[in-house]
């Protein structure tokens, strides 16, 4: 009874884990595009300047 109990919390701290990563990622791309976006108007910004 108690080790079903401790499988059911394992695989949801497994599920959060997997979640959390895909968050991670999904975070990691939004700040990748930000980045590119900022650098991409700076370029430009800096180009009509000359």
């Amino acid at each position: 009874m108690i080790q079903r109990q401790q499988n059911k919390k394992f695989k949801a701290q497994k599920e959060l884990i997997a979640l959390e990563s895909r968050k991670g990622k999904w975070l990691g791309v939004g700040i990748g595009a930000t980045a590119l976006t900022i650098s991409v108007i700076l370029v430009l910004v800096t180009y009509n300047e000359l």
